[in-house]
């Protein structure tokens, strides 16, 4: 798992990814 932006963030990886997947989810169904 390579995701630049994410470093130094207060989320942990596992909830950025939700939040990324839920925004792809989101694109796709438009």
């Amino acid at each position: 798992m390579n995701i630049d932006y994410t470093e130094g963030w207060p989320f942990c990886p596992t909830e950025v990814q939700m939040l990324k997947q839920h925004a792809y989810l989101v694109l796709e169904k438009k």
